[in-house]
């Protein structure tokens, strides 16, 4: 589908099945020279992608500069350092690229040790465009918190994750349709692949995607839901999910040397 944006060198399954959204950090930050690496690398690739680019933001800058508002953050604690994706959209299948790359950057995170969580709903896309220099051909659909999480979540942090079924996924089967044909060399290869895309996150929790596989490809479908899609009409977290979904399916598939991605929105 893509490059990635930046490489990750483990096992991708481990590090998805590793990942979880951490509202609760645990407030200390992250060392220097960790900080300092990080914006290195990301820097370094800022150039491979025309329509893509991120920067790290200090909410503590924002805060004395009077940007940062309260709206989807008055759910996380101790969060300080964030990566601000920004898009310069053009079409529609611009979002699931995003997507791809925001979840690439995540899972890269992961590999580092840090926790993260996805934000694309209610938060203060101004501040942090204009720290990071935004243009006008850009926008901000998401950002990511991302450090240490706290030893012991909040309570608000529970009752946000207990509200969106955070730890809870569709079954297999409403998710995936797998056609048991001569083609199906090992079906349990095949379920293990898509095991780690229903792992994956996605805005509220709604998984949108649906997965045919047949005859050695499989074949990427978005379930939209449209009362949520009306909810922000500012970035299409729907197709972003997309983009989640097929940065696993495509990463497991690679790793585990099977079948050909083919996507399809409607």
């Amino acid at each position: 589908m893509l490059n990635s944006f930046v490489k990750i060198n483990g096992s991708f399954s481990d590090l998805a099945k590793k990942r979880f959204s951490c509202r609760t950090f645990d407030g200390e930050g992250i060392e220097e020279k960790k900080l300092n690496d990080i914006k290195n690398i990301l820097n370094k690739e800022n150039n491979k992608f025309d329509f893509f680019r991120v920067g790290i933001v200090d909410k503590k800058i924002l805060k004395q500069k009077k940007f940062f508002t309260t709206g989807t953050y008055g759910m996380f604690k101790g969060d300080r350092y964030y990566i601000v994706g920004i898009l310069r959209y053009k079409q529609p299948f611009d979002w699931v690229r995003y997507g791809y790359l925001m979840e690439n950057i995540i899972i890269f995170l992961t590999e580092k040790g840090f926790n993260t969580c996805w934000i694309g709903g209610v938060f203060d896309r101004r501040g942090f465009g204009s720290e990071i220099g935004i243009k006008d051909d850009e926008r901000v659909p998401a950002v990511i918190p991302f450090g240490y999480c706290g030893k012991k979540r909040t309570l608000r942090d529970k009752i946000v994750r207990w509200s969106a079924q955070g730890d809870k996924r569709k079954p297999f089967e409403k998710l995936f349709f797998v056609e048991n044909d001569n083609h199906l060399i090992n079906e349990n290869l095949i379920k293990s692949i898509l095991e780690n895309v229903r792992i994956a996150p996605s805005a509220s929790n709604k998984q949108p995607w649906r997965i045919f596989y047949k005859s050695k490809r499989f074949d990427l479908y978005l379930k939209r839901d449209k009362l949520y899609s009306k909810l922000i009409p500012s970035s299409d977290l729907q197709m972003i999910d997309m983009g989640i979904a097929a940065y696993h399916l495509e990463q497991s598939a690679l790793e585990k040397g099977s079948g050909n991605l083919r996507g399809t929105a409607d």
